[in-house]
């Protein structure tokens, strides 16, 4: 498990922040982690499925990811080290978790990879997870203290974000996060809609973003340079989308479970 240089146990923290992957916290909640730091709110950035790909052979899928991400050679070490960039910018500390990113989690009988397209990484969790789900779910227990825990709402249905919250909802009521909209997917009314449509009843609450809060969110995504190309044509792009979408939602929005 890597560490920050100053160890998560040494103090609580004012929130924890769960990511799915190497970049989600940040690319949602970039603005509001920078918030809570400059007031000195101390802040744990969590990526879960920060781990290295199995020894073998890599499924074509994944190999056709890392062309487009153009990290071939030590991938996940480089989008490690990404991240460590990316929340050095706000001012959080970090933590990166060995499960590997789901294109690389194979089925443990016959050794077939479980997520092998595009349509796989955003349909149901494969029932061999389950397993998977609780260990985290135990492991969630080792955390720090905090006055706040952050978790991803599922908008989008990526299979490590589902992955992330089940765990989460194992270890704590749901009653007791809020749930980050995870940008992009959120820009999408439906993907939005989908997965506030359960049967528990929402609260929306806004954080209000100050122009050096967003500038910060917008150089500290820019440190994903492997992830770039998926979600925007290049730096001015990112810039303009996320400025948009801060304004029209009037900040960054979270949602609290009030049942």
């Amino acid at each position: 498990m890597d560490s920050p240089a100053t160890s998560p146990e040494d103090h609580p923290y004012g929130a924890i922040f769960l990511s799915p992957h190497l970049d989600d916290a940040v690319l949602s909640c970039g603005g509001t982690v920078h918030l809570m730091t400059q007031a000195c709110k101390p802040v744990l950035v969590v990526s879960i499925t920060a781990g290295d790909p199995p020894a073998g052979e890599l499924s074509p899928f994944a190999k056709d990811l890392h062309a487009r991400w153009r990290l071939a050679a030590d991938s996940i070490a480089s989008r490690r080290t990404e991240d460590v960039e990316a929340c050095a910018n706000l001012g959080a500390d970090w933590l990166h978790w060995q499960v590997p990113d789901c294109i690389y989690r194979r089925n443990i009988v016959n050794g077939k990879p479980l997520y092998d397209r595009e349509e796989t990484l955003f349909g149901a969790i494969d029932p061999s997870e389950m397993d998977l789900v609780a260990n985290l779910a135990q492991q969630l227990r080792s955390l720090p203290p905090s006055d706040s825990v952050y978790v991803p709402l599922t908008a989008g249905n990526h299979v490590d974000h589902q992955l992330t919250r089940l765990a989460a909802e194992k270890w704590l009521d749901p009653t007791s996060f809020l749930y980050y909209e995870e940008y992009p997917y959120s820009q999408a009314e439906s993907q939005l809609a989908t997965a506030l449509d359960d049967e528990g009843r929402w609260r929306a609450d806004v954080v209000r973003l100050e122009p050096a809060n967003v500038e910060a969110r917008i150089r500290a995504i820019a440190c994903y340079r492997s992830q770039i190309s998926t979600f925007f044509t290049d730096l001015e792009d990112l810039s303009d989308q996320v400025n948009r979408y801060i304004r029209e939602v009037g900040g960054e929005r979270y949602w609290k479970r009030t049942s």
